[in-house]
Order: C-alpha cells, then structure tokens, then sequence
C-alpha cells in the first residue's frame, strides 16, 4: 500500500518486515513463518491493524 503520509510513516510492509525479521531472530528455524501458517496469518492481521491505526492517526492529526 503506497500511501503519502506526513506524520506517520509506518506501513503494513515495514511492520511484517520487523515482525518477520524479530521472529526469525529468536526462534530461528523453529519459527512458523510460511505463506500459508496460521503464525504468518496472525502476523499479517497484526500488521494490518497497525496500519490502519496509523492511518486514523494520520487523518486526527491533519484534522487537528
């Protein structure tokens, strides 16, 4: 998602990377990160809400 935002710039991409990459960190090949696991899912659903709140910040703070 390409979104121009002058405040916040955390994106869904940017925080699955940093999830993805902290989990491979400490759990190393233990870690369930494929397409299609339930873990992936999670991660996604986490970095989607993370995203949409940065977009609702986004508008507050042009609102304000």
């Amino acid at each position: 998602m390409a979104q121009n935002r002058k405040y916040t710039q955390i994106t869904f991409d940017q925080v699955l990377n940093d999830l993805l990459k902290i989990l491979r960190a400490k759990e190393g090949s233990l870690a369930d990160l494929g397409e299609a696991s339930f873990g992936r899912t999670m991660l996604e659903l986490f970095a989607g809400n993370t995203d949409l709140m940065a977009s609702y910040a986004e508008a507050v703070f042009q609102n304000a």
